[in-house]
Order: C-alpha cells, then sequence, then structure tokens
C-alpha cells in the first residue's frame, strides 16, 4: 500500500515538470507564477481581420482559475469573452482595458466558449496568438 502512494505522488511530480518543460517557451508564462498549475492544452491560432476563434474549456468547480490570451507584440490588443453553454457573457476583456488575463472560480462545473478576436481598432493584418489556463487550489493572490 505505502508502495503505491509513493508512485502516486512520483507520477503527479513528473507529470507536472512534463507539463512546465513544455510550456516553459509558451508566450503567456509571464502571465502565470509558480503557484499555478498550467493547463497541458495550449491554444494557438492565427487570426486576421474580423475572424473570431472559438474554443470550448472546462472549468471544475472550486479551483481558481487564470486564462491568458497573449501575442508575441505587445501593441497587438485581442479581445476575449467568456461565454456559458446559454451565451451570458461571464467576463469579457473589453470592459477592463483589454487585460491579457482574468481569474476567476466557479462554485460548479460549468462548460464556457472563449471567443477571441482582434480588438476593433487595429488594422487588418495576421496575429499569432495563445490562449493558455492555468489553475491553482489555494486563494487567488
Amino acid at each position: 500500500m505505502q508502495r503505491k502512494r509513493v508512485y502516486i505522488v512520483l507520477f503527479f511530480i513528473v507529470h507536472t515538470f512534463l507539463i512546465i518543460a513544455q510550456n516553459k517557451n509558451n508566450i503567456c508564462n509571464k502571465y502565470f507564477e509558480p503557484s499555478f498549475i498550467m493547463n497541458d492544452k495550449e491554444h494557438s491560432i492565427t487570426l486576421s481581420g474580423d475572424k473570431e476563434a472559438t474554443f470550448q474549456l472546462t472549468f471544475y468547480e472550486n479551483f481558481y482559475y487564470r486564462i491568458a490570451v497573449c501575442t508575441e507584440n505587445a501593441n497587438d490588443t485581442l479581445q476575449f469573452t467568456v461565454y456559458d453553454r446559454q451565451n451570458n457573457i461571464l467576463f469579457s476583456n473589453k470592459d477592463y482595458h483589454y487585460t491579457p488575463y482574468w481569474n476567476f472560480r466557479f462554485r460548479s462545473t460549468i462548460e464556457c466558449l472563449i471567443k477571441v478576436r482582434l480588438k476593433e481598432e487595429l488594422p487588418a493584418k495576421k496575429i499569432k496568438f495563445n490562449l493558455v489556463s492555468g489553475y491553482k487550489t489555494s486563494s487567488i493572490q
């Protein structure tokens, strides 16, 4: 029984290090302090003009999350909006000076849609962006 516990702990340690190694070159890392465990799924897409990218993510109850949407060029501002399954807006960074990340927690498990587009004032050009999420079980700092 004790050996099984050791294997489980080792598995989680190795898994965490693999996730960190995978994400070490991610341009969104600057928005995640070490207390966040980054999701191993990184979304990377190129947008142009008035195109919009949509992502579906599940967030579990009582975890503190951060999602970040970022580009290599700080001048390339993106707008992202988080919707519930009934298409109600839960958050829009447009209302918060286009902040590149959002911290949140849900009281129950929820599936959300995250829609990302270029800021309306940007000229039509192609911009590559990443959407990354992370979580932690302690309170938001």
